[in-house]
């Protein structure tokens, strides 16, 4: 069953290199290929426990939910990135991505990408930081990842 809002969009452009998957040709990336196990190895089971935790809760946003490891993190996609996790000493720092911006004093940093997109990261260092809010935030970022935006877009202009 096709995800919420991926009807009529083009196809996704694999990468002939590394397989990577991209809304439109030669996006820049890495190329490195890497693995959940690469990012979790090593680390402190705290760390791991949250990681697992997270995941679950992206999983559980709806379907298609891949995990796509990359050098710096892991991401998650459905048919474009949404959301991102990069393990670190202390917990975990987190990014998702939004049409518009959300202010709570929870965030580190909300950066703006023109024309309106908007990237918010916050630090989750202890289970309890993965609640009801968190939640209601990557719900809406998986709608970005399923790109309804552009499907509604579509919808509007027949």
């Amino acid at each position: 069953m096709p995800a919420r809002g991926k009807a009529n969009l083009p196809p996704l452009w694999a990468c002939p290199k590394c397989g990577q998957r991209f809304v439109s040709p030669n996006m820049w990336h890495s190329c490195v290929r890497m693995s959940v196990q690469d990012h979790v190895r090593g680390r402190p089971k705290e760390v791991v426990d949250l990681y697992r935790r997270f995941a679950r809760m992206v999983r559980d946003l709806g379907p298609g939910v891949k995990a796509v490891p990359v050098k710096t993190g892991i991401g998650f996609m459905v048919r474009v990135r949404f959301t991102g996790v990069a393990l670190q000493k202390g917990g975990l720092r987190v990014s998702f991505w939004l049409k518009h911006r959300i202010d709570s004093p929870r965030f580190a940093k909300v950066e703006l990408i023109p024309p309106r997109n908007f990237v918010h990261t916050f630090h989750v260092r202890r289970p309890e930081d993965l609640d009801d809010e968190v939640r209601g935030w990557l719900a809406e970022a998986y709608r970005v990842g399923v790109q309804e935006h552009l499907a509604s877009k579509k919808a509007e202009s027949r």
